[in-house]
């Protein structure tokens, strides 16, 4: 019995070293194959070899060993492949109908777009974009309602231009003033006739009748008005009729007079030639109102041969090509989102819901204002320059994020802005993402920090009341990335309200990016001469650094911080004169305890990491309940 307790273990022992050895085995007998591995779908360097001893050499050889085991990827591969199995089952069995469901009421409401054409096509742009959302608040100058005119000599001659209303002139009375006519007693009342007096009917009991005393006011003399000039009440705009005043000069009638809409008047102030990178179009201008239209759009995919590069899709590095030199991400699940086979199920969107709702209720204690920004996938705005092979069959507003703003909006009081249409509108005037970048540009996050304007209810700035400036660029972070070589496009500069001065009182790169010290550092404070004094502290990923130039033009003080700083282990370096800098937890802890009333906390992430969203939110939540 005794040794059958000891054979046991050993038996155990050897069968879970033989398991673990099984890759081992393979990988070696396989190795005069060169049988290839699966990819794993990893977007990242593995870990080198230690080439000298740190104090971490222990943690880079356990890295080493992991990116280097037999099988590794395969194994990943299978694993990968039995989460996607299991996310397909539970998506199309048990939340497919939900979502079918709410689609319905959403595409009810929303206006039609064009049917895309099936698996490895690309659907093409809206025909009729909605530039309500770019032009801000105000497309016209502003107009006085009333405008005090002096009125000027008499003239003889009335203005004839003019369209004159119905207005009640002064009756001339006849020569003789007839006796007044009771009403009211059942009979029939006469009318007098002039010069005959009527005989009075008799009554079965006369009375006394005291007889009118006549007046001797004299009769208006008949006369042709003769009008002054007219005194302006409301000014006729381009398309709204304006009212006049104007007075008789003999008798003194007032008459109103109602000026016609003085129309439009349009000019070209940009145009753009249609090419594979631009649309074509007019930006047209009122020199009278300054309404801008946007006319003549000749899309980009409409031009022969637009198509003619697309090839299947391949990958390199950390992405792959589309056509006409457009670089992609492929990491984090991001064609996932691009073709709507990741949408979240109802019980996730409600936890997300609760969790922002949270945070609203700590905000609301303080007067804080919050908004949750989701910026679009650069694949979302750029799908006609995918490669083929990528199934875009469905329409924007049944993918994952289109799902979960229709949601928010539909439940929630939180203000949750996905600005996607706007980007892919306002695209037609200015690229707003890098050709060869995962992230946006001076225009697309322009176009972010005005939507999250309108979402707090603030004024906005049109797109064209800016100074875009045009710039030569070339490559970006897809380039080194190993996606493909750098090629020159174009690339934008939004000048904002340059009469308003922003200053970096502060600024420290962590651990995230190499721990140098730059520009555009994960951790920085700005400071600026706006007139609004308030504070606004800015919790997102990379895409924070092209819309915080814009927040900080309208708050005095920003906090541009990046969701890892909660992390208490956050590596600032130490500076020239060997202070040690404070940790980003204590910088967004401080932050957090400086917004009060009027000041904005800006939650924000890009698509593909929609749900750090959520988790900073409940960090954010948990510190402002503790204090």
């Amino acid at each position: 019995m005794k040794d059958n307790k000891t054979v046991f273990p050993i038996i155990v022992i050897c069968l879970f070293a033989a398991l673990i050895a099984v890759p081992w085995i393979l990988h070696v007998a396989g190795a005069d194959k060169k049988a290839q591995e699966a990819p794993t779908g990893e977007i990242r360097t593995l870990a080198e070899f230690p080439k000298e001893y740190s104090n971490d050499w222990f943690g880079k050889i356990n890295s080493f060993v992991n990116d280097h085991s037999p099988m590794r990827a395969s194994i990943i591969s299978v694993v990968n492949g039995m989460n996607t199995s299991l996310r397909n089952f539970y998506t199309d069995k048990v939340m497919r109908p939900v979502m079918e469901k709410m689609a319905e009421r959403q595409q009810a409401n929303a206006t039609p777009t064009p049917e895309p054409g099936g698996e490895g096509t690309t659907p093409e742009p809206t025909p009729t974009p909605d530039f309500s959302g770019l032009f801000g608040d105000e497309t016209e100058e502003p107009v006085p309602e009333e405008t005090a005119t002096p009125t000027p000599e008499p003239t003889e001659t009335p203005t004839p231009t003019p369209t004159f209303t119905s207005t009640p002139e002064p009756t001339e009375a006849p020569t003789d003033t007839p006796e007044p006519t009771e009403t009211g007693s059942g009979e029939p009342s006469v009318t007098p006739v002039p010069g005959v007096t009527p005989t009075p009917e008799p009554t079965a009991a006369p009375t006394a009748t005291p007889t009118p005393t006549p007046t001797n006011t004299p009769e208006p003399t008949p006369h042709t008005h003769v009008y002054g000039a007219s005194e302006v009440v409301t000014r006729a705009t381009c398309t709204v009729q304006g009212i006049e005043t104007r007075k008789c000069l003999v008798c003194g009638h007032m008459e109103t007079v109602t000026t016609p809409p003085i129309g439009h008047k349009y000019s070209t102030i940009r145009s753009q030639t249609a090419s594979y990178a631009h649309d074509g179009y007019t930006l047209d201008r009122c020199s009278n109102c300054g309404d801008v239209k946007v006319n003549n759009i000749v899309y980009r995919t409409s031009l022969a041969g637009f198509y003619n590069s697309r090839t299947p899709i391949v990958y390199s590095g950390a992405g792959f090509k589309g056509i006409h030199d457009w670089y992609f991400y492929a990491g984090d699940d991001s064609l996932g989102y691009v073709q709507g086979t990741n949408v979240l199920t109802l019980g996730e969107m409600r936890a997300w819901m609760e969790t922002f709702e949270d945070l609203q209720t700590e905000c609301d204690k303080k007067g804080i204002s919050l908004v949750i920004l989701v910026c679009p996938n650069k694949e979302q705005v750029y799908q006609e320059y995918l490669p083929s092979g990528i199934d875009l069959s469905k329409s924007d507003d049944q993918k994952r994020e289109s799902i979960m703003a229709a949601y928010m909006k539909e439940n929630s009081r939180v203000k949750y802005v996905y600005p996607l249409q706007q980007e892919k509108t306002a695209k037609i005037l200015y690229e707003t993402y890098l050709q060869q970048d995962t992230h946006w540009n001076s225009v697309g996050g322009f176009i972010g920090a005005m939507q999250v304007y309108q979402a707090l209810g603030k004024p906005t700035t049109g797109l064209q009341k800016v100074e875009v400036i045009e710039g030569d660029y070339a490559g970006g972070d897809l380039v080194s990335l190993g996606v493909g070589d750098a090629t020159h496009y174009t690339g934008y500069t939004v000048n904002y309200k340059p009469e308003i001065k922003v200053r970096t009182t502060w600024t420290f790169s962590n651990n995230i990016t190499g721990g140098n010290q730059t520009v555009t550092g994960e951790l920085k404070i700005l400071e600026s001469d706006s007139p609004n004094k308030h504070t606004a502290l800015i919790i997102g990923d990379s895409f924070r650094h092209a819309i915080c130039g814009y927040i900080a033009k309208d708050y005095s003080k920003v906090y541009v911080t990046h969701r890892s700083d909660f992390d208490t282990t956050s590596n600032y370096q130490m500076d020239e004169a060997g202070n040690v800098t404070p940790s980003g937890r204590r910088i967004v802890h401080e932050a957090l305890r400086e917004l009060g009333e009027g000041d904005l906390l800006l939650v924000m992430a890009v698509e593909r990491y929609d749900s750090a969203n959520e988790n900073a939110a409940w960090m954010c939540t948990q510190y402002l309940r503790a204090h």
